[in-house]
This record gives C-alpha cells, structure tokens and sequence, in this order.
C-alpha cells in the first residue's frame, strides 16, 4: 500500500518542510529542508493528478515520539491542539458542472413575496429585515415543480429561510405540505 493510501485508510500523515530549486520541474530536486520542525497533514485530496494534503499543524520533530504514543490512546499537547472536524480547503478548487433546472417565472415569485408583505404565510413570523427595509422571504412551491406541480400562484407559498427549509428537508414537510395548501386556498 502506497502512503497516499496509507494516509486515507487513517495513517499518521508527516511531512516536512523542503524548498525546491526549481518548483516547474519534474522531478523536482531539493534546495534544502526545515530538520527541525515536521508538519502534520490532515485529509488528502486529488486535484489535477496531484495529491494535496492541507498542514494542520507544524511541531518540533522532537515532539513527534509523543504525536505516535498518543495514537495510541495517550495525551499529549500536541494532539490536544489539531482540530476535531474537517480542515476544508485554504484554496477551494473550481469544478465545472452542467444540467437542468425547472424554468420558473419571476413574475410569479415576486407577486408572491410582494403580496405576503413580509410576513411567513406559514408560520406569521415577520421575515428578518434586510439593508433595503423589506423583509426576506422566499418563494416556495407547495407541489414541487419535479413531481409537476404548476409555477402559479395557487401554488407557491411565502415561507421565511427556517419554514422553507424545514418544507424541502424536515420531519413534518408532509404535514406542512397539507397545512400549505389549506393556507392558500383562503388567501
């Protein structure tokens, strides 16, 4: 198993500090590198048939006894200090992608926000205020375009960010569906 893949099955990344002479060179041939100090990689990533691995923490190589010991179930500082969640990317890479999206009329979407006046037609809480002093609010389609509900307006509802969300991904988006439907037909 190479280390790249030893690294991704949960093996310690180490890696040190080295200066190149020319980095466009390949391969490239080592200036010099930091003897003292080693660097802690976190979750490898692949980007343009290269591995990345972002450096969660530099430490004294003389600390690095302890950094093994503590994979072992022992404490150390060292450990202590390298953060539990994910690290994410310092640099974030682009991807292309393509596909398709229901064609939605705007007219229809702003008569809706415009004729709720700011308040959640689901739940009558005020939405929160934004920079113009309207009221955020978002337009929501009772029956979704995907399971060919119609873009009009006896079927798109005001909800503010927490109701529309919860209408897309909760618990009770069934029941919220029915309770939407009965809210407006009294509009």
């Amino acid at each position: 198993m190479g280390s790249a893949s030893a690294i991704r099955e949960g093996a310690l990344g180490i890696g040190i500090l080295c200066e190149v002479v020319d980095p466009n060179a390949s391969p490239r041939k080592i200036k010099a590198f930091d003897d003292s100090r080693l660097l802690l990689l976190g979750t490898l990533s692949e980007f343009d048939n290269h591995i990345y691995a972002p450096i969660l923490k530099s430490f004294p190589i003389d600390e690095l006894p302890a950094l093994i010991n503590n994979r072992a179930g022992r404490h150390n500082s060292v450990i202590n200090d390298i953060p539990a969640g994910p690290i994410g990317f310092q640099v974030p890479g682009r991807k292309q992608v393509s596909g398709y999206q229901y064609q939605r009329d705007e007219k229809v979407r702003r008569h809706i926000i415009m004729q709720a006046r700011g308040v959640c037609e689901y739940c009558g809480e005020t939405g929160f205020l934004l920079p113009d002093g309207r009221h955020y609010l978002e337009a929501h389609h009772i029956i979704a375009l995907a399971k060919q509900g119609p873009d009009t307006v006896d079927n798109v509802i005001a909800l503010c960010p927490t109701d529309h969300r919860e209408a897309h991904y909760g618990a009770k988006a069934v029941a919220m569906e029915e309770k939407m439907l009965q809210i407006i037909k009294h509009r």
